[in-house]
């Protein structure tokens, strides 16, 4: 069970405290609701979004990595699935116009993203 402290009853604790948390603040962009829930982007979860979760774009559900290695779906690879491979996969779920795009930044040095251009 989730204990949440609000505002009434902590006054001097900062907006979006979690007494599960270890900090008062979500990891990887995720926001925080006046309730003290971290609400994660996609490809992360967990009560701060610190845990990464397999699974690729297109999946509409992703669980938390629990070894080493997910397995991905084709078209799809990373440690967490989430690094598109071509722009077929791309283009399922960002249209026609879609490509695949990647460049040596990111984790393990490899990041890609899906994204539409104007061919």
């Amino acid at each position: 069970m989730t204990r949440l402290l609000s505002k009434r009853q902590c006054p001097e604790c900062p907006p979006c405290f979690n007494c599960q948390l270890p900090t008062d603040t979500c990891t990887n962009a995720g926001q925080c609701d006046p309730s003290g829930v971290c609400h994660c982007p996609a490809g992360w979860g967990g009560l701060d979004c610190s845990q990464p979760l397999c699974g690729s774009l297109a999946s509409p559900d992703r669980d938390p990595r629990t070894g080493e290695h997910c397995a991905c779906d084709n078209g799809w690879g990373g440690v967490n699935c989430n690094v598109c491979q071509n722009d077929q996969v791309c283009q399922g779920i960002k249209g026609s116009n879609a490509t695949c795009i990647k460049s040596a930044i990111g984790l393990k040095s490899m990041h890609a993203w899906c994204d539409t251009t104007s061919k």
